[in-house]
């Protein structure tokens, strides 16, 4: 028991508020815990999905841009084989062909990889 209970002036009414306040006090400082710590995690989640929706938003204006060198290099296909199409050299725009083919199939590549990863990225952030 500590002094201020064994004291005459101290009923047992008054030692039951004490007792109660010191348990009081001990429980209001848990919760604030608690509430740091679930504002830490519901922080780190919203800037986890945050970055996720960046990353999605950067790999999508890299699509773009890979569709429009696609367009770009098409353009350029015919261009290129229109020559050789018109001097009737059809090995030349084959090998033309396959030399743009390979072009856009890399790119192409590249943008279903990114396409992969958006859905990844929404697939865990909707979980």
């Amino acid at each position: 028991r500590s002094p201020a209970s064994e004291s005459p002036s101290c009923s047992p009414a008054s030692r039951s508020a004490q007792a109660q306040v010191g348990s009081a006090s001990g429980r209001m400082a848990n919760p604030a815990g608690a509430f740091v710590k679930s504002l830490g995690r519901k922080l780190s989640v919203g800037a986890d999905t945050a970055g996720r929706s960046i990353k999605a938003q950067t790999l999508r204006a890299e699509i773009m841009l890979k569709e429009q060198t696609i367009a770009g290099i098409k353009k350029e296909f015919g261009v290129a084989v229109y020559q050789s199409m018109e001097a009737g050299d059809q090995a030349e725009y084959a090998r033309i062909f396959t030399e743009f083919k390979t072009k856009i199939d890399v790119l192409n590549a590249d943008i279903a990889s990114k396409r992969l990863a958006i859905q990844e990225l929404e697939k865990t952030a909707s979980n």
